[in-house]
């Protein structure tokens, strides 16, 4: 299948595998905030072109380096 084939699928996958459908942002106000407060660059992805790819992979090592955060982990130790 091709990728504009199975886009519509990734909306029943995981919130990562949705946010490539333009679907997942609709009513979705805690994807929204989550995006607003990290300020990670998501968004849908229409034809996944080599730019598209790209983009893809440094949003995935952003969302890494964020989740990874040495002062987002402190923050939140007991």
């Amino acid at each position: 299948m091709t990728y504009a084939q199975k886009r519509p699928h990734y909306l029943k996958q995981n919130p990562l595998a949705q946010s490539l459908h333009e679907d997942f942002y609709r009513n979705n106000p805690g994807a929204r905030r989550a995006i607003k407060d990290t300020g990670l660059p998501f968004a849908s992805v229409e034809e996944f072109m080599p730019e598209d790819l790209r983009k893809r992979s440094k949003l995935y090592c952003q969302l890494a380096d964020h989740i990874w955060s040495p002062s987002r982990l402190s923050a939140n130790t007991c």
